[in-house]
């Protein structure tokens, strides 16, 4: 058995566990620690992660069905999963330096994240002075680690201006930062996706990676690693790690209306619902709809590695085409959600039901700007029209 099919077989292992502890991990806005025990003990972390450092450089397609696998148990689990797996893989792309203070002291570190750029970093001796608030960093409960968004700009440049010298990354210690909580939700609630803010600090040099090698594929990181994974664009099928945990739990709300049905009676008489065909063709419909998804990101992540392996950069056609999909298969699996949620009628409003949880954590997932279908339809369709994109976020 290869070591991706034991990964994978091990997480399936950890679903029922996952789905039992999600209401309670909910409440704690939290993952629960033997949950992150368990899924750092399969090897998980080390999936995306280079040779050099003890990982195994599987494929992302690999990497994203575990993430579904986890997702399915708990949705926010695999939420937080999914973006820590992507922060490893992100990690790679940078300098060699960076990627040995965060692995060479501990190969099992966990990272979050926010990559918009809402802090400043000023040029200064040696590196950066960083200061800025981000929102939305998932699983900082449990990171040693975080990769900020930030503007660079010049000693000399107000910093009040706009006339920014650079846009790019950050990795900063948990040391450097603090969490300042304003996770508080009606989804996703157990990501502990908190508020972090840095009043002023130092960041060497070489753990700043700039947006623009990042984006065309030619991070530092690309030209360390021999592996296709770390030749690929920043937002080519990165997002889809966004996507997999929602896939998860779409497979999982499946499987919670059918037994919800199956021995479920109308009111006021013995008819068994599952009997009817309504709800036969909900049940259908909403398979077909999660395996629509699965086809379209099997089929771009193979294309993508494909490409790269040849040799090849990806066409501006392509991570176009790519970003269409992480924003169609979001809209894909809110329709998926819907028509399970509402067909369950009333035992779906239930807070001891799993299912009314997939529900909320997917509608709140979709809106993550990544697979977000009011960005990425437009950005395909002024491709297709000869037109320029005027959101560059491809």
């Amino acid at each position: 058995m290869s070591i991706a099919e034991q990964i994978k077989n091990d997480l399936q292992l950890l679903v029922p566990i996952l789905k039992e502890r999600a209401a309670e991990a909910e409440k704690l806005e939290r993952i629960h620690d033997e949950s992150t025990e368990a899924i750092i003990n399969t090897g998980f972390l080390k999936v995306l992660q280079p040779s050099a450092f003890g990982g195994y450089e599987l494929e992302f397609g690999d990497f994203l069905e575990m993430v579904s696998i986890i997702g399915k148990g708990c949705t926010s689990t695999g939420w937080v999963a999914g973006t820590a797996g992507s922060q490893s893989w992100f990690l790679s792309l940078m300098s060699e330096q960076a990627q040995k203070d965060v692995w060479e002291d501990d190969p099992d570190a966990l990272l979050t994240s926010s990559w918009a750029p809402d802090g400043i970093a000023t040029i200064i001796s040696g590196g950066y002075e960083l200061t800025g608030n981000w929102r939305f960093c998932s699983g900082s409960d449990f990171a040693a680690w975080s990769v900020f968004g930030a503007n660079v700009i010049d000693q000399k440049n107000d910093k009040d201006s706009n006339n920014f010298f650079d846009r790019g990354y950050f990795l900063v210690p948990n040391t450097d930062y603090e969490i300042t909580g304003g996770w508080n939700v009606s989804s996703l609630a157990a990501t502990g996706s908190h508020n972090a803010e840095i009043k002023k600090s130092f960041v060497p040099q070489h753990r700043f990676a700039s947006a623009e090698g990042l984006v065309n594929g030619t991070s530092p990181g690309s030209k360390i690693h021999s592996a296709a994974i770390y030749k690929m664009p920043l937002l080519a099928c990165s997002p889809f790690a966004i996507i997999a945990p929602l896939v998860g739990a779409a497979e999982g709300m499946l499987d919670d209306f059918i037994e919800n049905m199956r021995d479920r009676t109308t009111s006021g008489s013995d008819n068994n619902i599952a009997n009817e065909p309504i709800i036969q063709e909900h049940a259908a419909r909403a398979a077909a709809i999660i395996d629509t998804v699965k086809l379209i990101i099997a089929r771009d992540v193979a294309e993508a590695m494909e490409t790269i392996n040849t040799g090849k950069t990806l066409s501006k056609k392509q991570r176009l085409q790519f970003r269409r999909s992480h924003g169609f298969t979001a809209r894909l699996l809110s329709e998926a959600a819907e028509i399970l949620f509402a067909a369950t009628g009333g035992k779906g409003l239930y807070l001891d039901n799993h299912l009314q949880r997939g529900f909320r954590d997917i509608k709140g997932g979709v809106n993550h700007i990544s697979s977000s279908w009011d960005i990425a339809g437009p950005l395909w369709g002024a491709h297709a029209f000869g037109l320029e994109p005027k959101i560059p976020m491809y």
